[in-house]
C-alpha cells in the first residue's frame, strides 16, 4: 500500500476538512500515533468514535481541550 503524502494542517483546513484521522492528527501535533493513543487513554485531546476502531478529531474541539489539559504557558508567560 502505498503511503500518503501528510498534509499541513492549514492545507487541509483550507479544502474544508472539518476532521482528521489519527495519522494526520498525529502529524499536525508532530508527534507519533503512539503518543496520540496515550494522550486519548488520558483524556488530553478530544476525539469522537465512529466504529469501535475508528475514531475522528474535530480540530478546534481537540485543541480546545489540550490547551485547558496538557498544554503550559513558557516561563514569564501569564
Amino acid at each position: 500500500m502505498k503511503k500518503a503524502k501528510q498534509r499541513a494542517l492549514s492545507e487541509l483546513q483550507a479544502d474544508g476538512v472539518v476532521c482528521l484521522t489519527k495519522t494526520q492528527m498525529a502529524a499536525a501535533l508532530q508527534i507519533s500515533v503512539r503518543s496520540l493513543n496515550a494522550m486519548m487513554a488520558r483524556g488530553d485531546v478530544a476525539f469522537f468514535r465512529i466504529a469501535p476502531r475508528l475514531v475522528r478529531f474535530r480540530i478546534e474541539e481537540a485543541l480546545k481541550r489540550m490547551s485547558e489539559r496538557v498544554l503550559v504557558a513558557a516561563e514569564g508567560e501569564n
